[in-house]
């Protein structure tokens, strides 16, 4: 199995770890390779007699990693795993793998595991939130791979172009963390969301193969159905299809393919020819997001980038799928390096940062924006400092500051004088031209 430069590195940085700590974390980006990488390292300890186990908790992932991996080695979903515990004894092992380590399903399993036995969990994402098990409980070390940022610049991963219409999820509850699928199902259903999406889907990407993500079976089915309605190849899977093999091998050969899924290809999926991922679902669950977005990531030899369309916020909530994060094994949220406020082209609606001039997608030009040196700068002041500077130049200066998101647009509006100054800053913020008769009892000190 040849591997690239970056994953001997890391086959070698992982080794290194393992003379210190038991139990580590080997963290690649979703494309990356991670597969290629621990079969390697299973077929190496093998080789010097070894008793491997590897555990994954999705069959298409069993699948894969069996195609890769040494016949002597086990591979074993983790629930069947844990039914057969009393007639398996995991002290006999002496390197066990965890593919997608990151989920808490595999805890129950690696609580068991002998203190001498070493342990590998490979995943793109080692995050986790809430209180509950934190990956510190169970691994000692993060093993960090290349960025998604060099893997693009060097060819191994395609660029990503970002699309988003803003949600709006006042009122939507929260269960466990994450938002109520069934609630935001029925956001998209009363405002016809779906319509935006076959527009956007035709304006931006049509006739590419395009993957959906949606919250729930309902949704999505109803989405293929509109597809359908208007004239594309479209068709809908979840975890309760009885043909899931035969959905996924027409998806690979049907170039202007839509598939539709809920719960079940976010992780160990692998097609490369994906141009379009569509996000019709909300999130708060940052592995979620990357996994999902991903999806469309891998290379071709005529593809080397891909659209993400985000009907959730989620971009607006993440950051770019590329940035770099500094992972941890806390729980705390793994901070962007490097990060960005972003805005909606005026142009082609792609998301792009603020101090962006020209839009390199559809070349639409920005007039009088704050260079991007001194956007970094104000953005390290107080709020109170930003709101001080935001006051003292006027109406204009308000607005910019509103639009760059430094300063709170309704705190601005309620520094404004007179109704004059009212309609000039609706103007230059680019609202509707209404929005003053609309907001009208917001503007009654006027």
């Amino acid at each position: 199995m040849q591997l690239r430069p970056y994953q001997k590195d890391l086959v070698t940085d992982t080794r290194k770890a393992l003379t210190q700590y038991n139990r580590v974390i080997t963290t690649l980006a979703t494309g990356g390779g991670k597969t290629v990488v621990f079969s390697h390292i299973v077929n190496n300890a093998l080789k010097k007699g070894s008793k491997v186990l590897v555990l994954t908790d999705r069959i298409e992932l069993l699948k894969q990693a069996k195609k890769s991996l040494d016949t002597n080695c086990h591979v074993m979903m983790v629930e069947t795993l844990n039914r057969r515990l009393h007639t398996i004894n995991l002290h006999s092992y002496n390197l066990v793998i965890i593919d997608e380590c990151h989920k808490r399903a595999f805890d129950k399993i690696t609580s068991k595991l002998s203190k001498d036995t070493y342990l590998i969990g490979f995943t793109a994402t080692p995050f986790r939130s809430g209180k509950k098990q934190p990956l510190k409980d169970y691994y000692s070390k993060i093993v960090e791979g290349v960025s998604i940022g060099y893997l693009i610049e060097n060819g191994y991963l395609s660029k990503c172009n970002y699309y988003g219409a803003n949600m709006d999820l006042k009122g939507i509850k929260q269960l466990r963390g994450e938002y109520d699928p069934k609630g935001v199902a029925k956001m998209y259903d009363n405002n016809k969301v779906f319509n935006g999406v076959i527009s956007n889907y035709k304006r931006i990407g049509e006739g590419l193969k395009t993957l959906v993500f949606c919250s729930t079976i309902e949704s999505s089915k109803q989405l293929v159905s509109e597809f359908i309605k208007a004239g594309y190849n479209a068709k809908h899977m979840d975890a309760k299809s009885s043909n899931r093999a035969e959905l996924l091998e027409w998806f690979k050969n049907t170039p202007e393919a839509i598939l539709s899924n809920v719960g079940i290809l976010n992780t160990g999926f692998d097609e490369p020819t994906i141009r379009n991922v569509i996000l019709y679902r909300v999130t708060r669950s940052l592995p979620l997001y990357l996994q999902m977005v991903g999806r469309g990531s891998r290379t071709t030899k005529t593809k080397n980038e891909f659209n993400l369309l985000d009907f959730g916020n989620n971009i607006a909530r993440f950051g770019f799928w590329h940035i770099d994060r500094d992972w941890t094994l806390e729980t705390a949220k793994p901070k962007p390096v490097g990060a960005m406020v972003l805005k909606n082209c005026k142009g082609c609606n792609s998301f792009i940062p603020v101090s962006t001039s020209i839009c390199k997608l559809c070349g639409y030009k920005y007039t009088k924006l704050i260079k991007e040196q001194e956007f970094k700068q104000l953005q390290k002041l107080e709020p109170k400092e930003l709101r001080k500077q935001a006051a003292s130049g006027g109406v204009k200066k308000l607005a910019e500051y509103s639009k760059l998101k430094l300063i709170n647009s309704r705190w601005a509006m309620h520094q404004i004088k007179t109704k004059q100054e009212a309609k000039e800053f609706i103007k230059l913020m680019g609202y509707k031209s209404n929005f003053y008769n609309v907001n009208k009892s917001f503007f009654n000190w006027l």
